[in-house]
């Protein structure tokens, strides 16, 4: 997985370049012209648009029939039995070709979310020592099942650009730890994670502002798989890792004309989708 995400990320790291400046509206939009048309013609390759189109005309048929044949008890529980077997066929020979799309369009979302879903940690300019709890930025690693223990022995080791505004605290019967820590200088900065028995990971931290060089910033590290489909920016932590997760909670991105953070990248890229989708439809003619 971590081979395909970096494989991924180059990719996008060359189509966003002459782009990217543009904006997040206008990137999404960019996208989805090129990415749905491209899924319609997939859709329309691989699915049985006869066998739709069939599947279709019988439920209007039997619908008909339920209309017309309405006194008949007989005629009726029949067209009602057929329509529902109609729909469930409409629906399988519709679902199953989108199945392939779903791997590439998550790839999409997931590109889109780590550019344009967060901002970096702002730089303090005031007095640290006036800042009060919950004022700072979490920072929160949790640990595998089997590793919980192994809060105890955390070290957390911050660079130049980062200050504890708290000691680090282990919850070892949660597997947790948490620290919070205020940006005090502008840049892309790796924080590193030790534990007593020798395993050091890092996790990559934007902060200033966003004119940074680094564009991507991802507020997970994981050890999933399937999670790592939706934070590739960094490479899972490996199987014998005791690290499961680490979180930083970046701020959500102020995005003009849609929702700010993550969520408004994915509705919006979903709404400006389905309008494309659905002009590719006609343009193409599709059966769907």
């Amino acid at each position: 997985m971590d081979a395909l995400n970096g494989f991924c990320n180059s990719l996008f790291n060359i189509l966003f370049y002459p782009i990217e400046g543009l904006g997040a509206l206008v990137v999404l939009t960019l996208v989805s012209i090129v990415f749905m048309p491209l899924s319609m013609l997939f859709f329309k390759r691989f699915s049985s648009q006869k066998g739709i189109a069939a599947a279709k005309g019988q439920i209007k048929g039997h619908m008909i029939a339920i209309r017309i044949y309405q006194d008949d008890l007989a005629v009726v529980a029949k067209s009602i039995v057929m329509v529902l077997y109609y729909n469930f066929k409409y629906l399988f020979l519709n679902f199953a070709p989108f199945l392939p799309l779903m791997a590439p369009f998550v790839v999409v979302v997931a590109q889109l979310v780590i550019r344009f879903g967060f901002a970096p940690i702002p730089v303090e300019e005031r007095d640290l020592s006036g800042m009060l709890a919950g004022q700072g930025t979490m920072i929160e690693v949790q640990f595998a099942d089997d590793a919980k223990q192994d809060a105890l022995g955390l070290t957390v080791n911050l660079p130049d650009g980062l200050t504890a505004l708290s000691p680090l605290v282990p919850i070892p019967r949660e597997g947790l730890a948490f620290m919070e820590v205020a940006a005090t200088q502008a840049g892309a900065w790796d924080v590193e994670f030790a534990l007593a028995g020798g395993e050091t990971v890092t996790k990559r931290v934007v902060t200033g502002t966003m004119e940074n060089v680094e564009r991507i910033m991802q507020p997970e590290r994981v050890n999933d798989f399937w999670m790592a489909w939706l934070w590739p920016a960094e490479d899972t932590f490996g199987a014998n890792s005791s690290f499961e997760r680490i979180v930083i909670a970046y701020p959500d991105r102020e995005l003009a004309y849609m929702w700010d953070g993550a969520g408004g990248v994915f509705l919006m890229f979903l709404l400006v989708a389905f309008i494309i989708g659905g002009a590719a439809i006609k343009i193409f003619d599709i059966q769907i």
